[in-house]
């Protein structure tokens, strides 16, 4: 008839490794969201640091949000560094950028979907919008903000949020006395995009 006889001891036994099956189960799915959790309410400190030191001369440019051409941010963000305290946001991993910039204590968030270390997801926008801003009013002194990546940003959440998260953060930026260079490749927009962002931002030529 189909029907399989079970002992009580043997029962009891099923029983037992079932209700520790569904434990192991459980505690993995409280740990899962745990972890989610943690990721997501994680908060990056920011600490201003003046790498290049305050002697150097200050290249004059008022606080706001620029666009650059992508061949000049890294160049022109090392020009605007002297005396100012800085913070890059890159698809570049930071040990290989720290080499190639050859700068040791300036803040460095790898803008990336794997998770560890710095890392920032390019869909969290708000988060990064909070870090930068709190880094901004951390102190008094002079900042610089390298944001390397629009195309990623644009590419993992459109155009609109994005232009909005850089209006955002160009209010900040003005009133926090901070410079945002940010560099892009102009070819990668469409006109109206392009005619948005140089409308918008000014254009860095340094």
């Amino acid at each position: 008839m189909g029907v399989v006889s079970i002992s009580p001891l043997k029962r009891t036994r099923l029983n037992l490794v079932g209700n520790i099956l569904f434990m192991v189960g459980m505690s993995l799915f409280a740990v899962g969201w745990a972890h989610l959790i943690k990721t997501l309410t994680t908060k990056y400190i920011l600490t201003p640091v003046v790498e290049l030191g305050n002697g150097k001369v200050q290249v004059k440019v008022s606080p706001g949000l620029y666009i650059c051409n992508i061949d000049k941010g890294y160049s022109a963000f090392l020009n605007l560094l002297k005396g100012r305290a800085g913070v890059i946001i890159s698809r570049v991993p930071p040990e290989i950028l720290r080499k190639r910039l050859n700068l040791e204590k300036t803040p460095i968030l790898w803008l990336t979907k794997v998770e560890g270390g710095k890392t920032v997801h390019p869909h969290r926008l708000e988060f990064l919008l909070h870090t930068l801003v709190d880094f901004m009013k951390r102190d008094s002194t002079s900042k610089i903000i390298l944001l390397d990546g629009l195309e990623y940003l644009v590419l993992e959440n459109g155009f609109t949020p994005v232009f909005k998260f850089l209006t955002a953060l160009k209010d900040h930026a003005v009133m926090n006395n901070t410079i945002i260079v940010v560099p892009i490749k102009m070819d990668a927009f469409d006109e109206k995009e392009l005619s948005l962002l140089k409308r918008e931002f000014g254009e860095l030529n340094i």
